[in-house]
């Protein structure tokens, strides 16, 4: 079996760890003489550098979460817990400095997280240090926040779902698939020790391709969609348009499978259809999850209508 169908097989599956698929690819970086591809896999196995965050791919963040806040009085004699909410706080920068979690850790570090079993509801967290409390509390004395009682706050942690965990490690696991499987059909010795590289104008093209997906990959922008049925009558997918395709499918897949629809969406034009076709197979091999309330087979015959309307077949 080739390095890349080790990839396809382990990415297409829960079995092999996200970790050791980056080592994997790794290799195929490093056969293929790609420095930014083998750039991205360091830092997904490294972590990455929290100078450069604009270095980080979109998927890591920036994602405003709320916060937990306890407060008390200058004794510590009295203590209460109270949200901390965004909206309250009007400059959009304190905002963004407050409440924007990016996620720089490395990969075998958020499954550990994700694995990490919860006990009355439990999750994951993240800590604010004592320059952001101290923030807080210089909003509470400019009387630009909520206060209770006489209270300022002592420390604050933002909540990280283990469902949310999970969406970020599985967009990384989709890249990789896509990677592997462009590579596969560009050049089936690609990754093989006497096989291609960069040098070769495909599978530079190819790896370009992908290494600009992931960079834009997962779009932190919300996706926003009104319906009031489970039928795509009242959805609208403009030919070719990627985003209406996207939000229109958002009523049957979940974040997950939006992130892998949406890379085959945006595939080459001569591998878009068998891409979207291989996405609607994972989806009724529940391969890929749907969204909650929606049956399997709801979803994959609205989804088949809408990649009709989007690829201009139907």
């Amino acid at each position: 079996m080739s390095i890349l169908s080790e990839i396809i097989d382990g990415a297409s599956g829960d079995a092999v760890s996200t970790d050791t698929l980056l080592r994997k690819a790794l290799v195929v970086a490093s056969r293929l003489q790609s420095a930014d591809l083998k750039h991205w896999v360091r830092s997904e196995l490294d972590g990455y550098d929290t100078k450069a965050r604009e270095t980080l791919p979109s998927y890591r963040g920036p994602f405003a979460m709320q916060a937990d806040g306890l407060f008390t009085n200058e004794y510590g004699t009295l203590q209460a817990r109270h949200q901390l909410g965004s909206n309250s706080v009007e400059d959009s920068r304190v905002r963004s400095y407050l409440f924007d979690i990016r996620l720089f850790q490395p990969i075998a570090e958020l499954e550990d997280l994700a694995r990490t079993p919860t006990t009355s509801g439990a999750h994951p967290t993240m800590a604010w240090d004592q320059t952001k409390v101290g923030a807080w509390n210089a909003l509470i004395n400019a009387g630009q926040v909520p206060r209770p009682g006489d209270l300022f706050l002592f420390s604050a942690q933002q909540t990280l779902t283990q469902a949310f965990l999970t969406g970020v490690i599985g967009q990384v696991r989709t890249a990789l698939l896509s990677l592997a499987l462009d590579l596969e059909e560009t050049d089936p010795a690609a990754g093989t020790t006497e096989g291609p590289t960069v040098a070769d104008a495909e599978i530079a093209n190819t790896v370009r391709a992908n290494v600009i997906q992931i960079n834009n990959y997962g779009s932190n922008s919300p996706i926003t969609f009104e319906r009031t049925s489970l039928t795509t009558g009242d959805a609208t997918v403009i030919h070719g348009d990627v985003e209406s395709f996207v939000s229109a499918a958002a009523a049957f897949l979940s974040s997950e499978g939006l992130a892998e629809l949406r890379q085959a969406a945006t595939a080459p034009p001569a591998k878009r259809e068998s891409r979207l076709k291989r996405v609607l197979q994972r989806v009724e091999d529940g391969a890929i999850k749907v969204a909650t309330g929606v049956g399997t087979n709801v979803a994959v015959s609205n989804l088949t209508t809408l990649t009709a309307q989007f690829l201009g077949t139907g």
